[in-house]
């Protein structure tokens, strides 16, 4: 399964964060800016009960879609997942949003082409979304069907997208790999099933016990996730927002991150970590980040003894499809600060 390139992703220091998480207690793993999900899932096989939450309903459809097992989803109406995405897949294309906003059809109120998808993916993403609504409002689906099927749809479009990377903006000319069919994949679920929850909204409203144990991995650039990834996020939304200008951005600004502003981010960080009751905090952070390495230690330790881990020599992560690591750029440092208070 086709995997959708996430700035900032922690996928290659999965071993090394989750080694420092340790092993299971009575509380859960707290991943309060979750992403994809790859340390959540990972958490969760080691074992632990696993809350977590994104701004972005395309993170938490995605970082779910981790954690689901075999034992959570049946689609007994078709006789199992892998029959619910051969029906999707024959499904027959027709012309509606995407169609009329994300392809080169220029079939919108504003008369603009935007080739993110070719003619017939954008035609076969609204057959296929229009699908997995009507089952889903006909009660043939259940939620976490629903949220299983989502996702498989944005990775699937994420796979034939003309973009660089994110969907910041689309490439001038089609790209090869938007030449080709859309096609869902049905992903291996987790055998093992994890006690987990998802949750959408501010990291500071997130429900965090004493016992819990808090990992955190905030933006730190000044790209806005809302607006990078917004083709996701109406996916996984399944809405149909104005849309306007060259790009089509979908309304972002309400989910604007204070952490993506570097003279907010270190009063963001700050007041995150002091809302926190938690005995145990993990933050994640880069070189590249607003804030200094110097400076994140010093907020980190008004609240705890705390420890660093450092790791060098990583390539600067990039949004390409070639490559999620740019070997020519400066090697970029990773942080991971503990708190213990």
């Amino acid at each position: 399964m086709g995997k959708v390139r996430y700035l900032g992703s922690k996928t290659r220091l999965v071993d090394q964060i989750t080694e420092k998480v340790g092993k299971p207690s009575d509380g859960r793993f707290i991943d309060l800016f979750c992403g994809t999900g790859s340390i959540a899932l990972a958490s969760g096989l080691q074992g632990w009960k696993v809350s977590a939450n994104d701004t972005l309903k395309a993170a938490t459809t995605l970082t779910s879609a981790k954690l689901i097992s075999a034992s959570d989803v049946h689609f007994q109406s078709f006789g199992g997942y892998y029959s619910i995405i051969k029906k999707l897949n024959a499904l027959t294309p027709h012309k509606g949003y995407f169609y009329s906003e994300y392809s080169g059809s220029a079939e919108n109120k504003e008369g603009k082409a935007r080739p993110y998808f070719s003619l017939s993916n954008a035609q076969k993403i609204d057959s296929i979304r229009a699908e997995i609504r009507n089952l889903y409002q006909e009660n043939k689906i259940t939620a976490n069907e629903r949220t299983l099927l989502i996702a498989d749809l944005i990775e699937s479009s994420n796979e034939v997208a003309s973009i660089a990377g994110t969907y910041g903006c689309f490439l001038k000319d089609l790209s090869s790999n938007a030449l080709k069919p859309i096609v869902l994949k049905a992903r291996p679920l987790q055998k093992r099933t994890i006690d987990w929850h998802v949750s959408q909204g501010d990291a500071l409203n997130a429900k965090v016990e004493k016992i819990d144990t808090v990992y955190i991995d905030p933006p730190y650039t000044k790209r806005q996730y809302a607006a990078y990834y917004h083709i996701p996020e109406t996916l996984a939304n399944d809405d149909e927002p104005l849309v306007s200008g060259i790009t089509g951005l979908r309304p972002w600004k309400s989910k604007a991150s204070d952490f993506c502003y570097k003279a907010k981010a270190p009063i963001a960080i700050e007041n995150l970590i002091k809302s926190l009751p938690s005995r145990k905090i993990l933050i994640s952070y880069s070189s590249a980040g607003h804030i200094s390495f110097q400076t994140l230690v010093e907020i980190a330790s008004k609240y705890g003894d705390t420890d660093v881990s450092t790791f060098e020599n990583f390539g600067k992560y990039i949004s390409s499809k070639k490559s999620s690591i740019n070997a020519k750029s400066d090697p970029l440092t990773e942080y991971l600060i503990e708190i213990n208070r």
